[in-house]
């Protein structure tokens, strides 16, 4: 009907070509073409005032309440009505359906969690629609996670929109975090994941997703849900890294989910940064000296902290140089240890190449490097308790004198320490 007026109001002489007009015939003094127009014009008015005042009709708390308190009438088919009733409502018998939710009725709880879910699914589209439109600043669930990420433009939105299409029940969990972990669950089965194993093929925008939840302040997941959860997001943060704005929106996301120490698996994470370059490989390299993993765990941390690490992982390593944690022994003849590695042996190797010196000085062979010469390992073992006091010993004396940048001097007096 609105679109029939609008033409009946402005467009009627276009409509109307100029041979089908008739000639005007006058009735006492009044054109009849003026008296069929003004009939039918005080015709369709209130017609159309009424269809414009319908919609806009808008329902008073103890109306809705009422529609309420109809879900859990005798009568299915009332029930039924009523439900209909509230959906219809909309968003504003959102707050009423939350406080249903607390009611001691489960039949009444059910059917409040049914229709809220209803309600928000409903506005999804609208809300997607207006989250692209030219210029808009309307938010989706989720987007402030990753609006400090990326720059506000209309490709980074498109994508963002494309994670979130289609997937009501991602929407649901990042508007309501308390969901996140049952989501999690849900999306990992969805790709067919078990415990320990990763997902060929995993999409973009489904690895993003995973992503979001991971990174979201207010989720709460296990230990063993995070760690599958990461598994999953290794395979598809490699496949999908790429330059066009879906993988630079995935990029970000990981980005932040590695230093994140709930979110995943200090090594799983190291990984990745590893393989995409990033200076944030620290943050898990760091968790995982304090942790004390296996060797080549560890080798890949200390890696980490010479490629990227600066003047304060500088000092996280030297704290380690008194760690005789052992983490490999060489047997000889008659099972007589002939080498051993120490926790403090790859920390003084790490800090001797971020210090560009000569390991040959300090009794060391030269770190493994890749064909960028870049150190690829950090795998030193010495053959006797009296060469690693000897390196040790040069490395205090050259520290004590080149490192004060790092460390300041102490303002008390010690053995051997010069003020």
């Amino acid at each position: 009907m609105r679109n029939i007026l609008s033409i009946f109001d402005s467009g009627h002489r276009s409509i109307v070509p100029p041979s089908a007009v008739r000639p005007r015939v006058a009735l006492g003094g009044v054109s009849l073409w003026w008296v069929g127009a003004l009939l039918i014009l005080s015709l369709l008015i209130p017609f159309r005032a009424a269809r414009a005042d319908s919609p806009q009709k808008t329902l008073d708390p103890a109306q809705i309440a009422d529609r309420i308190a109809r879900l859990r009438a005798p009568s299915f088919r009332e029930r039924l009505q009523a439900e209909e009733e509230c959906r219809k409502t909309g968003p504003a018998a959102l707050p009423a359906l939350n406080e249903a939710l607390k009611s001691p009725d489960p039949e009444l709880r059910r059917r409040a969690q049914q229709l809220i879910e209803l309600i928000e699914v409903d506005g999804v589209g609208e809300s997607i629609d207006a989250f692209l439109a030219p210029g808009s600043t309307t938010t989706l669930p989720g987007w402030s996670l990753v609006d400090d990420l990326i720059v506000d433009s209309p490709e980074f939105r498109a994508a963002y929109a494309d994670i979130l299409r289609g997937n009501t029940q991602l929407i649901r969990a990042l508007a309501h975090p308390n969901l996140i972990s049952d989501e999690l669950q849900r999306q990992l089965n969805s790709v067919g994941m078990n415990a320990g194993s990763g997902a060929q093929g995993i999409s973009i925008a489904s690895t993003s997703a995973l992503l979001l939840m991971l990174i979201h302040p207010e989720a709460n997941y296990t230990e063993d849900l995070a760690t599958r959860t990461g598994n999953v997001i290794r395979s598809g943060v490699i496949q999908g890294n790429n330059p066009t704005p879906p993988g630079q929106l995935l990029q970000a996301l990981a980005t932040r989910w590695i230093v994140l120490p709930k979110a995943g698996a200090a090594y799983v994470r190291l990984d990745i940064a590893m393989r995409l370059k990033l200076p944030e490989a620290v943050s898990p390299a760091v968790e995982m000296l304090q942790q004390k993993t296996n060797q080549h765990q560890l080798s890949t941390a200390f890696v980490a902290i010479i490629r990227f690490g600066g003047g304060a992982e500088m000092s996280v390593v030297e704290g380690m140089l008194s760690d005789s944690f052992e983490l490999n022994s060489g047997r000889g003849p008659n099972n007589q240890k002939n080498q051993s590695t120490q926790l403090r042996d790859l920390a003084l190797a790490t800090l001797i190449e971020m210090n560009k010196l000569d390991p040959a000085q300090f009794g060391m062979g030269a770190l493994n490097r890749d064909s960028d010469r870049l150190v690829n390992s950090v795998l030193v073992s010495f053959e006797s308790d009296t060469q690693r006091d000897a390196a040790f010993e040069k490395w205090s004396a050259w520290s004590g004198k080149n490192l004060r940048k790092y460390w300041p001097a102490p303002t008390y007096a010690e053995e051997g320490t010069c003020l």
